[in-house]
C-alpha cells in the first residue's frame, strides 16, 4: 500500500457474515460476499415477448 496509495483493495470469495469484520480488520476497502443473495429462497420468473405487427 505505501508503493501504491492509488490502488483498491478488495476481498471476496468464502466471504461470510461470520467472518465479514475479520476480513474488514485487514485493512482492505471494500469486501464482497454472495452470502445475502445466497440464502435467499429461489423465485421463479418468466418472460414471454411477443412480436408485434
Amino acid at each position: 500500500r505505501d508503493l501504491k496509495p492509488d490502488v483498491v483493495l478488495e476481498a471476496s470469495g468464502n466471504v461470510s457474515l461470520a467472518t465479514v469484520r475479520t476480513v474488514a480488520e485487514t485493512g482492505v476497502d471494500l469486501i464482497s460476499t454472495s452470502a445475502l443473495t445466497m440464502g435467499a429462497p429461489p423465485v421463479d420468473v418468466s418472460l414471454t415477448l411477443t412480436v408485434g405487427d
